[in-house]
């Protein structure tokens, strides 16, 4: 028969759990993301807030991706788009200077190439029936990014196919293919529309912001402000306290439900001794 009491060991092993539940993601979901935890996410790909569907969406994780400081970035945009979503990348388009502290500015250009393939500095956008065709992995289309050096883009080529929420298209092109942002958990930061770059399980394009939020702008001036440039590291951004030191496993979200599960099966094997 099993004391009424609890042991020593079980009191332990309830500590344990409450400590690793304490420090999973999901305990922070109905908080307002911090700046840093948003900064990691969306420039590392890592942190507390990357998507825990293990999808961050970039190209060099543990690396900042981004055009050059002082690089004038051409949007040339295929007049296969339709005109709501060429407004809606005009629209987000201005905000990219004020995000960058005016590191980049961005220029909006129609083509009549169905298929405009990007030079450098240049970023296109065009409507595919076949994104894989193309390149792509997905059939809902992608950013295919060309770089100089590791995290230094040279050229964005986003190829996607009609009929998709407009926000997917500001998506590619801004975040990813201008600002080389990673995904951020819409379900930690307490929801999709608080990130144009919101992602995770059960996140769809058309819950995300349609232009670079308050949220976004705060990281990506964070990072503007400080003396790095595209291709820093992880290591550069923990020594300028860009992101929290404390927080020295750069996969945490993705580490954590192991954890927990680990522990929470120690602690069941330990009550039915």
């Amino acid at each position: 028969m099993r004391s009424s009491r609890p042991s020593a060991a079980v009191a332990l092993a309830f500590l344990a759990a409450a400590l690793v539940l304490a420090k999973s993601p999901a305990a922070s979901a109905q908080q307002t993301a911090r700046t840093a935890d948003a900064v990691e996410a969306l420039f590392m790909g890592s942190g507390r807030l990357t998507p825990s569907d293990g999808f961050p969406a970039c190209s060099f994780r543990n690396h900042w991706s981004g055009f050059p400081r002082g690089t004038a970035v051409t949007v040339r945009v295929s007049t296969t788009v339709s005109g709501n979503v060429r407004a809606a990348v005009q629209q987000a388009l201005r905000q990219v200077p004020q995000a960058t502290n005016g590191a980049i500015r961005a220029a909006f250009e129609l083509t009549d190439d169905p298929n405009p393939m990007p030079n450098r500095n240049e970023v296109t956008l065009t409507f595919h029936p076949d994104p894989k065709s193309q390149g792509c992995p997905y059939k809902r289309g992608c950013t295919m990014h060309k770089f100089a050096k590791p995290g230094v883009i040279r050229s964005s080529r986003v190829v996607q196919p009609a009929g998709m929420p407009v926000n997917a298209y500001v998506h590619d092109v801004v975040g990813h293919g201008i600002m080389g942002m990673c995904h951020i958990d819409g379900n930690l930061i307490g929801g999709a529309g608080k990130s144009l770059m919101s992602g995770g399980p059960g996140v769809f394009s058309g819950q995300i912001a349609i232009r670079l939020t308050a949220l976004d702008m705060a990281a990506s001036r964070e990072v503007y402000g400080s003396p790095l440039s595209p291709g820093a590291s992880r290591r550069d951004f923990v020594r300028l306290r860009l992101i929290d030191a404390s927080a020295a496993d750069g996969n945490r979200a993705e580490t954590a439900p192991r954890e927990r599960e680990g522990v929470m099966r120690w602690l069941r094997r330990l009550l039915d001794d």
